[in-house]
C-alpha cells in the first residue's frame, strides 16, 4: 500500500499546475514549473499530504 499510495500521490501533484515530481534518495522533490526551484519531501511528509489531499476532495 505505502508504495502505490506515494505512486498515486506523485501523479496527483504531476496533475496540479504542471508541477513535476521526481524521486530523490529518501523521499521526493517537487519541482515548480515557474521557477524551477526543487522543493524536497520526505516520504512521511509526502504521504502525509496525499491523505489530507485525498480528505479534502471527498
Amino acid at each position: 500500500e505505502g508504495k502505490e499510495h506515494i505512486r498515486n500521490l506523485r501523479a496527483g501533484i504531476a496533475a496540479l499546475s504542471g508541477v513535476s515530481v521526481k524521486r530523490m534518495g529518501g523521499g521526493l522533490k517537487l519541482v515548480s514549473p515557474i521557477t524551477g526551484r526543487k522543493y524536497p519531501m520526505a516520504f512521511g511528509v509526502a504521504a502525509d499530504l496525499a491523505d489530507q489531499i485525498d480528505r479534502a476532495t471527498e
